[in-house]
């Protein structure tokens, strides 16, 4: 139960950065946002000159000023409102400005330049779709993030674990042949993995260990790799580093940690991750929380790259200042 809720940490930590980013918008804040929502075009009445360069369909305003126009395609940018006069600014296009004339149930926006006038009705409809995708697309980045906190804290923790030698048992190559598809043909290429056994001895008692553990081999091997590190096993030996309060956990050392691999599952689970901040930030704005900038980047998207870092970093600290409680009976195991 307790390894299981550290595996969660991580996700717990993101969400709480995601939601340290969002700011409940003030009464006075909420009169200066009447706009705030989807807008949907009811009708439009062609000006002197036309209208806009595009046919816009919805209109949406979140309270932190972003906005966007569905116009067969979303474009975003930005808007001011001052008083009654409407300054929207989409990206790639040059700003137009409006007049804004409230009335019951919706606004009409009329166009300055041309005189063309836009109709506008509330959105009723949720967009539970658009929200339910970036959601799914984040959850699946945040769950390959927290697979990776444990090997990465394995990898710091270790560091402080005490240094036995240890006897090899066995050690050997396994060739382990490509998945067959759904027609039963084989895709991909044979893998190679140096398997090994091994026993140590803590506090007088042996105990056995294995390499399977996701930090104690590379996640590829090519046949040579797999075999020059039985061999070396063999020639050599090797001693490990076992965790003083779970002494059935080891750590072969740092030669042995699938240091790129974490890395690049930990890029691009952030990457994915980003659609729980997109998904957070859209959430906001329609509830009416506004969502901190640093810079000109949401606080979500930067809670979601620091997040892991950030865990990794308490947990050494609480490692370090927090007592220890002492660690477990061993078990013997037979020679």
């Amino acid at each position: 139960m307790k390894r299981a809720a550290r595996s969660l940490a991580p996700l717990a930590l993101l969400l709480s950065l995601c939601a340290l980013g969002c700011q409940p918008i003030a009464a006075g804040d909420r009169a200066a946002h009447p706009l705030l929502g989807e807008w949907e075009v009811a009708r439009t009445e062609e000006g002197a000159s036309g209208g806009l360069s595009y046919r816009p369909f919805i209109f949406a305003f979140q309270a932190d000023d972003a906005a966007w126009v569905f116009a067969n395609e979303t474009r975003p940018g930005s808007y001011a409102l001052e008083g009654e006069r409407l300054t929207l600014r989409l990206k790639g296009y040059r700003p137009e400005r409006f007049t804004v004339l409230r009335r019951e149930g919706g606004f009409d926006l009329r166009h300055e330049p041309s005189g063309a006038t836009y109709y506008l009705v509330s959105r009723q409809r949720f967009d539970l779709l658009g929200l339910l995708i970036p959601c799914l697309v984040g959850l699946a980045g945040a769950a390959l993030l927290v697979a990776q906190g444990r090997p990465l804290r394995v990898l710091l923790d270790a560091r402080a674990w005490p240094e036995v030698p240890a006897e090899v048992l066995s050690a050997s190559v396994e060739k382990r042949k490509a998945p067959r598809d759904s027609q039963g043909k084989r895709t991909g290429s044979k893998t190679f993995v140096p398997k090994l056994r091994f026993r140590y001895e803590v506090e007088g008692r042996w105990r056995e260990g294995h390499n399977e553990a996701p930090y104690n081999r590379w996640a590829i091997y090519t046949r040579s790799q797999a075999e020059a590190q039985v061999a070396r096993w063999k020639r050599e030996g090797l001693s490990v580093r076992y965790d003083p309060h779970d002494p059935s956990r080891v750590f072969l050392g740092r030669r042995h940690f699938p240091l790129a691999t974490t890395l690049f599952c930990w890029l691009l689970g952030s990457l994915l991750a980003l659609g729980l901040s997109a998904a957070a930030s859209d959430a906001a704005g329609w509830a009416g929380y506004r969502v901190l900038k640093v810079g000109s980047v949401d606080w979500p998207v930067l809670a979601v790259f620091a997040a892991l870092p950030l865990y990794l970093l308490l947990s050494q600290l609480g490692a370090r200042l927090l007592p220890q409680g002492s660690p477990p009976a061993a078990t013997e195991a037979s020679a």
